[in-house]
């Protein structure tokens, strides 16, 4: 299963912040892969530029070494049916994909809440449903579940044409 790391949770994990600094654990453990696209890798960089006085790409090459083979490069869709704030659609086009696409998205920005009800896939969590005690509650157990009928059936028998 693909997940989309929101901006803020990848640099809170990246800056080794509480409670972010256990993220990519959660994400080995539960054999997800994580989707990245070059305009998600660009929104990385500028982030660390702005917390980091060396080289914010050294910063982030290094980071992503360490979970390199948990990560997926993808190209963007540029047709995303779901349309964002112009700052937030780079994540929805990366999500959906043709080739990794994400079943999950982590954020903790209001934006991505706000389109929750007609946003099919990604399933949207924030950082909290997200590690909650290996996902056991019942946002992110409706989650794998969508995740798994997606997998099962296919998203056009789950969701329908969208």
């Amino acid at each position: 299963m693909g997940i989309l790391i929101d901006t803020s949770v990848f640099i809170g994990w990246w800056d080794r912040k509480s409670p972010y600094v256990h993220l990519m654990e959660v994400v080995e453990n539960e054999l997800f892969y994580i989707v990245i696209c070059s305009e998600l890798y660009a929104e990385y960089l500028r982030q660390i530029g702005r917390l980091y006085s060396g080289s914010p790409r050294t910063a982030l090459e290094h980071a992503l070494q360490g979970i390199k083979t948990m990560i997926r490069e993808a190209e963007p869709r540029r047709d995303s049916l779901i349309l964002m704030n112009a700052k937030d659609q780079i994540h929805m086009d990366c999500a959906h994909n043709e080739e990794y696409p994400a079943h999950l998205l982590v954020s903790e920005d209001r934006h991505f809440r706000d389109v929750k009800d007609r946003c099919p896939l990604p399933v949207i969590l924030t950082f909290s449903e997200f590690m909650c005690d290996n996902m056991r509650t019942s946002a992110c157990g409706d989650a794998k579940a969508v995740c798994g009928r997606v997998k099962q059936y296919g998203i056009r028998e789950v969701f329908g044409s969208s």
